[in-house]
């Protein structure tokens, strides 16, 4: 570490039979006076990577600023201080929350810990990013026995060595359970068979206070790491089975704070699979309790509200919808580098960062970087203000789906961020619950930008929309044979209105209570706008359970195709 003329340091050295503390005091206009002592380093995320802090003296913690000092040196010993083997790398991102002082660390890489690295602590952090660590995950060693430090515990079952302060954590991470053994206290305190509640504060049985139960005794939860992943296994274990809202504070609980440092993958069934402090092992005041809304309905609020009010207008035949009508409906094109792109089907914003649609818009490619979402379309021709476009990130059909059948003709496709819902141009449909009953006989819309007569240059650039009725299904199955129960008929048996070529994916939308909902996604059909041959429609009443789990990322996305394709492939209904 290089002093300048104008800082003092004084560096004291206290040994004590089990290791030397360095004590570093810095006196400068740039650095703040601190006594550091090294009592813990914590990554905050993931056990094995997150961003970087150390425990301060007053019991704070500080994080450390990326700058020229962040090397993967440090890295190397800040990841052996922690307890893990092999690779240690470096990143930084962007400081995300204001800091009153950051840590600096100079490490040569042949310390054993960071008690024999040299610290200081600054006001502010130059680069404004801090220090974030990947540690090498544990690993069985082969060929001879592990040789675990001090600073490790060995599974033996696995000749593995796992960082000590995993041992007694309440997680097993030896496949024995061997870490788990001979604690004190025991980990197998037992706990009430509903160990898990809200504590109401604004009368809403929904949101509060997450409290826990250990040993007959309600405390509350740290929001130390605690994110919207933990919040979903939390809404889900206390019985909401949506998931949750977000996570938000409700002020301070009382008694024991009970857990700390929470990180959860989304696909445990309670918290306590997930990785944790041991139990009362936390840094936090009752300031930092968890607060949590849970989903009562897969809706966002709000939904199903349009900008204007439809015409009952045609799509085949060519009349136009009125702008502002299908706030939800998505146009997906296929992207063509360097300029081209030509509109295939059509979706349906079900909340802010997915749209649903029908599986076979993607029978010849699941390659999502060919694949471009527009919210707030009208015209095609046309760029407005309120149009809003999206990469894919991820693209999920229906794992039942296949191409023979027409079965299970559903998917969603997760966008590269969330649709700014705050236009009136752009809204989230509904998604009919599960205890509301089936729309029958009913009246629905259908909308879209897809074929307006027999041929494919009847293609239209602008909305279209139309009114039909939806048909029993006894009546629907006696024209198509393979009508399942996950399928419905909407239209006109003299034919004359209906979907087309183009129009796949796109919303069948049904009024309810004063706000549209989703009855079914256009699926496929017999020709278009024929006598007896009217269009079928996927129900999405049957899917709620396997959007809610794709939503909380409880299911595989799919696999992309290799093959990219001419547009004049991809057409569906």
């Amino acid at each position: 570490m290089v002093v300048s003329s104008r800082e003092m340091m004084l560096v004291l050295f206290e040994t004590t039979q089990k290791e030397t503390v360095c004590t570093v005091f810095i006196y400068s206009p740039t650095f703040q006076p601190y006594i550091l002592f090294w009592d813990d380093i914590r990554l905050v995320g993931r056990a094995f990577a997150g961003v970087v802090e150390l425990k301060q003296p007053d019991g704070s913690w500080n994080k450390v600023c990326a700058d020229h000092f962040w090397t993967p040196q440090v890295a190397a010993v800040a990841c052996h201080h922690l307890g893990f083997d092999g690779t240690a790398r470096t990143r930084a991102r962007g400081i995300q929350t204001h800091e009153k002082h950051f840590s600096k660390l100079q490490c040569k890489g042949s310390e054993e810990s960071l008690e024999q690295c040299q610290s200081v602590i600054a006001n502010s952090c130059s680069t404004n990013r801090e220090a974030y660590l990947f540690c090498g995950r544990p690993r069985a060693v082969k060929d001879h026995p592990a040789n675990c430090t001090d600073r490790q515990f060995l599974c033996r079952s696995e000749n593995k060595c796992i960082p000590s302060r995993w041992r007694c954590d309440y997680v097993s991470d030896c496949s024995d359970g061997a870490d788990e053994v001979n604690c004190t206290p025991s980990t197998d305190i037992p706990l009430s068979s509903h160990y898990l509640r809200l504590l109401r504060v604004t009368g809403r049985r929904n949101e509060g206070i997450l409290e826990f139960n250990l040993a007959n005794q309600w405390g509350t939860v740290c929001d130390d790491g605690f994110d919207i992943v933990a919040a979903n296994v939390a809404c889900k274990q206390l019985g909401f089975h949506y998931g949750a809202e977000k996570v938000k504070s409700f002020g301070g609980g009382s008694g024991q704070i009970w857990i700390d440092e929470i990180n959860c993958l989304g696909n445990e069934t309670s918290i306590l699979e997930c990785r944790r402090n041991n139990f009362a092992a936390h840094d936090c005041t009752h300031a930092e309790d968890v607060g949590l809304v849970c989903k009562t309905s897969p809706n966002p609020e709000g939904c199903g509200v349009p900008k204007a009010d439809p015409k009952s207008r045609r799509i085949v035949g060519g009349h136009t919808s009125t702008r502002g009508s299908w706030p939800w409906i998505a146009s997906i094109f296929l992207h063509i580098p360097p300029m081209s792109q030509e509109q295939f089907c059509a979706g349906s914003l079900v909340n802010d960062e997915w749209i649903l649609t029908a599986a076979h818009c993607f029978d010849r490619t699941t390659d999502k970087r060919d694949i471009r979402i527009r919210l707030g379309e009208y015209n095609l021709h046309h760029r407005d203000s309120s149009e809003q476009t999206f990469n894919v990130t991820e693209l999920f059909l229906h794992p039942l789906y296949t191409k023979a059948s027409h079965d299970f003709d559903i998917a969603l496709i997760k966008l590269n961020r969330p649709a700014d819902t705050s236009t009136g141009y752009v809204n989230n449909i509904c998604l009919p619950l599960a205890s509301e009953d089936n729309f029958q006989s009913d009246y629905c819309f259908v909308a879209g930008w897809g074929n307006t007569g027999s041929s494919a240059s009847s293609k239209t650039n602008v909305l279209q929309e139309a009114k039909i009725p939806l048909l029993g299904n006894d009546v629907c199955k006696s024209i198509y044979g393979q009508l399942t129960s996950n399928m419905m008929c909407g239209g006109y048996v003299f034919g004359g209105i209906d979907t087309c070529q183009g129009d796949s994916g796109g919303p069948l939308s049904c009024r309810r209570n004063g706000r549209w909902e989703l009855g079914g996604v256009i699926s496929w059909g017999n020709g278009c706008a024929q006598v007896m041959k009217p269009g079928v429609y996927t129900r999405a009443k049957p899917y709620l359970q396997w959007i809610t789990d794709t939503l909380l990322g409880k299911t595989a996305p799919s696999t992309a195709a290799p093959a990219r394709l001419h547009i004049n492939s991809l057409f569906g209904r």
